[in-house]
């Protein structure tokens, strides 16, 4: 059992804060595989205390995300009396504050990582904090400001003097950023310097190196940052081996595909479909990388390391059969076959849609085109297209989608005419539609696709993922 405070942790093992990574979604996802403890992105004081629209949203949780940690960025400490204030209307178990992020952007305004410089006046701030808070208050730190300047032994001596609850700590210098080597033997002497728990970071990566973080830094807890990307299922397997001693296998790719399905529902529910989207790709790139390794039967370091990924899922392979690993993807996803698919609406994006060479590689198979004049549009498609191309009237859109089996509909029109289509393809029965008309089109949502790879390598996974 890990105590920070108040809070009695059932195991030493939690979700680190990270910046743009650690919303609500990510939270939920890392505790339902174990994580008795989160953390939410970093938030600078000011932004608080103006009550920015996204800072709010950062503050949201929910009955399921607790205990859940605040961390905090400031520069002294100013603005930290009114903080409290907006943060009395929000729900949350603990304090930290951020004494360690590297990135120039905040380093160079005297925050972050820039107060390792200055051991007292990060105590004279964690003093404010203390004195003003009735839950736990807690430090994140790194080893030093660069190899010359290793003080993190008497910058935890201070920060515990100010009456924090648990100190965290990175094992690397600012200087190091994310690379390099985690200095266990730093954290080591943090840890028999102080009364209260320490909290290691940094390279948590896999079972493996969690264990060693504990056996040669003998810290209280570890928090868990990228290695938990696309991989939740770490604190799982972290808890089961301490708690029984064993090694579990990873997760079988069907709860793999139910987890990402799971994570892109939260996603969209938190943030709305328009935005959630976007936000979703970077955390699909996460999990799809893992699925490379599981594939190919690789350490997921190695596959980081071998491939460059460019565009959405493209990828550059290094001693590997790119097409092959495609092929895989798709075999074990369960989208290794050809969708019927209609394009409606032959203006300028439909048009692309017919000649896009990429597009006409996937597993898509447009199978019938419509417009509304498509004598018009026959002779410059087939010209840009380098052969004939039927397009056939919209008059006969829900008759040729039963005869000829289509699965799916692309909506291009205008505007005026998106609902009509969409209604028209509702009736005939289509498996799923895709609306990249400027018009916002009611649908049913087993049929809604939403625009998430559109175009990408694997862009029909979106039908996978949304059914």
């Amino acid at each position: 059992m890990l105590k920070i405070g108040n809070i009695e942790l059932s195991q030493p093992v939690m979700l680190a804060p990270m910046a743009g990574v650690s919303d609500m979604p990510f939270r939920l996802i890392s505790r339902e595989f174990g994580a008795p403890l989160a953390f939410t992105e970093m938030i600078d004081v000011r932004a608080i205390n103006q009550r920015d629209k996204r800072t709010r949203k950062m503050l949201i949780s929910s009955s399921e995300d607790r205990p859940l940690g605040i961390q905090l960025l400031a520069a002294d400490e100013k603005n930290i009396e009114g903080t409290f204030d907006v943060l009395s209307e929000y729900h949350f178990d603990l304090l930290d504050f951020n004494a360690a992020c590297p990135t120039p952007k905040v380093t160079r305004k005297g925050k972050g990582a820039a107060l390792l410089k200055e051991p007292r006046k990060l105590r004279s701030i964690l003093k404010v904090l203390v004195g003003l808070s009735k839950l736990p208050v807690t430090v994140k730190i790194r080893t030093g400001w660069d190899e010359d300047s290793i003080n993190a032994r008497d910058i935890g001596l201070f920060a515990e003097d100010a009456g924090i609850s648990a100190l965290f700590i990175h094992g690397r210098t600012k200087t190091q950023g994310y690379s390099g080597v985690v200095n266990y033997r730093n954290i080591k002497e943090v840890k028999d310097a102080l009364k209260i728990p320490v909290i290691a970071s940094g390279d948590n990566l896999s079972l493996p190196l969690i264990e060693k973080m504990f056996r040669e830094t003998g810290c209280d807890g570890v928090a868990i940052a990228r290695g938990a990307l696309g991989n939740p299922w770490i604190f799982r397997e972290t808890i089961n081996f301490f708690q029984h001693g064993t090694i579990t296998e990873g997760p079988a790719i069907d709860e793999r595909i139910a987890t990402i399905k799971r994570h892109f529902d939260l996603v969209l529910k938190h943030y709305g479909e328009e935005r959630g989207v976007g936000i979703f790709r970077k955390f699909f790139i996460w999990y799809t990388k893992a699925l490379i390794a599981t594939m190919c039967n690789v350490n997921a370091a190695q596959v980081r390391k071998d491939f460059a990924y460019f565009g959405e899922f493209g990828i550059r392979g290094m001693g590997y059969n790119v097409k092959e690993l495609k092929r895989h993807i798709k075999e074990i996803l369960g989208i290794n076959r050809e969708w019927r698919i209609a394009v409606i609406g032959i203006g300028n994006l439909g048009s692309a849609l017919l000649v896009y060479k990429d597009f006409l590689k996937q597993n898509y198979k447009i199978v019938a085109a419509f417009d509304i004049y498509p004598e018009q549009v026959i002779g410059r498609i087939s010209e840009r297209v380098g052969k004939p191309v039927e397009i056939l009237h919209m008059d006969t859109l829900k008759e040729v989608v039963k005869v000829r089996n289509i699965e799916i509909g692309i909506i291009t029109t205008p505007p005026q005419a998106a609902q009509e289509v969409a209604d028209l393809l509702i009736d005939a029965n289509v498996k799923g539609i895709l609306n990249l008309s400027p018009a916002t089109v009611r649908t049913p949502e087993h049929v809604k696709l939403r625009n998430l790879f559109f175009t990408s390598a694997l862009d029909n996974l979106v039908y996978y993922l949304t059914n």
